[in-house]
């Protein structure tokens, strides 16, 4: 049921493709690298879990499927990407009960969701560069 339901969320709705863009500024500038001391990979930085998990989404939602080896194609992540954040907006917004901001996003997407839930889900409750370049985000 779950399933079904994000698969119908996901065809229905798809992220601006300037949040994508922004998004892949913030976490590496728009290049291809490997950051967090090599766990991430590709321009919108993805972790190994983190893309095995969107691909399982979009295998539900019967998009293609890539190995984590495409991470740092340019192409292939941006799908991945554009999944992710599209997956995050629609938790965000049946928790908040209002559509969220690219920042709220962009920190569920930095930090994951178990990461974001201990911020109680509040850019507010968030210090540092994070909240900076979230309230940056949000004034775009």
């Amino acid at each position: 049921m779950i399933a079904t339901a994000l698969v119908i969320s996901l065809n229905a709705f798809v992220i601006p493709e300037a949040w994508v863009d922004a998004v892949e500024q913030i976490e590496s500038g728009g290049e291809s690298v490997s950051g967090d001391n090599g766990y991430a990979a590709g321009s919108f930085q993805f972790h190994y879990a983190c893309w095995n998990e969107c691909s399982w989404i979009r295998e539900e939602a019967g998009m293609p499927v890539y190995s984590y080896d495409d991470a740092m194609d340019k192409v292939k992540s941006r799908e991945y990407a554009r999944t992710w954040l599209s997956h995050i907006y629609l938790v965000l917004k049946k928790k908040y009960k209002r559509p969220p901001t690219l920042g709220e996003v962009w920190i569920a997407y930095n930090l994951g969701m178990t990461g974001f839930s201990k911020y109680n889900y509040s850019i507010n409750h968030v210090r540092g560069w994070r909240k900076k370049k979230a309230l940056y985000l949000n004034s775009l």
